[in-house]
């Protein structure tokens, strides 16, 4: 099992980011005996994780029909992670080279949704920091687009553009009135 090199915490295979200080791990903490396939769901894991460091938790909360507690599958990273885009998609070593989203949604949608077609691109969007502030970009055109539902207001983000994501946000990945995957932004400043 890796460990972070700032305070030695042992890390989850595939983290990016260490669960207890938010210190990035090295190329070399994250290969290690990690399968090709999962590039990165969850970034850290458990309720006991303390970040001293703004952060943003990704929720998911709704896949299709399906609704989830908020807290059941997460992404955390910090903020500053966002400095370099996250890319949010699904993997596919098929490709060459292959498509690997750092934040790959595509393991966990073929548990979900086994046999149907992946209602997310395998580039759909990425996360990103632009003065200080996360953003969402889409950057792909096809069926599956990109939403921000902001309280009762759905509005799209178009292909290339960057849309500032706010507290409690969620973010639709899909058609908004068919096949789509929902996610809950919090942002969190714990000073």
């Amino acid at each position: 099992m890796p460990t972070c090199p700032a305070c030695s915490a042992s890390c989850v295979h595939g983290s990016l980011v260490c669960p207890r200080c938010g210190e990035d791990l090295d190329a070399a903490a994250v290969a290690e005996n990690v399968p090709v396939t999962r590039a990165l769901m969850v970034v850290g894991v458990g309720p006991e994780r303390v970040y001293t460091v703004p952060k943003i938790d990704l929720h998911l909360i709704m896949v299709e029909e399906r609704v989830f507690p908020e807290h059941a599958i997460v992404a955390t990273m910090p903020i500053r992670r966002l400095e370099v885009p996250v890319r949010i998609g699904r993997n596919d070593l098929s490709k060459s080279p292959p498509i690997l989203p750092e934040l790959d949604l595509g393991q966990i949608l073929a548990e979900l949704l086994p046999g149907k077609r992946p209602v997310v691109s395998r580039l759909h969007a990425a996360l990103q920091l632009k003065d200080g502030r996360p953003v969402i970009k889409h950057l792909v055109a096809s069926q599956n687009s990109t939403w921000i539902q902001r309280g009762k207001r759905l509005s799209a983000v178009p292909i290339n553009a960057q849309r500032e994501l706010e507290h409690r946000d969620t973010l639709i990945l899909g058609d908004p009135l068919g096949r789509y995957v929902a996610l809950r932004v919090i942002l969190s400043d714990p000073r």
